[in-house]
């Protein structure tokens, strides 16, 4: 078993934020990933609904609403 860290970095085009913008909030990049994979080629867009920096977000694909994913964050030292 070897631990490996490592960075991953994409650049979103288009974000339309409504509510509170100065959220900071960190999540296992591979559960997130494990759900845009899910995504891909669906849609798009996805609908990322954050209950604050501590509470799970709400994943879903915005033109069908028939799944839900949820994610919750790691708590960070920052």
């Amino acid at each position: 078993y070897s631990e490996m860290m490592g960075e991953i970095e994409e650049v979103i085009e288009d974000i339309k934020l409504s509510g509170d913008n100065d959220v900071q909030i960190a999540f296992n990049t591979n559960y997130f990933l494990d759900v845009i994979k899910v995504f891909t080629g669906e849609c798009e867009e996805i609908d990322i609904h954050l209950s604050g920096a501590l509470g799970p977000a709400l994943i879903q694909n915005p033109k069908k609403d028939n799944y839900l994913y949820v994610l919750v964050p790691l708590r960070t030292t920052s």
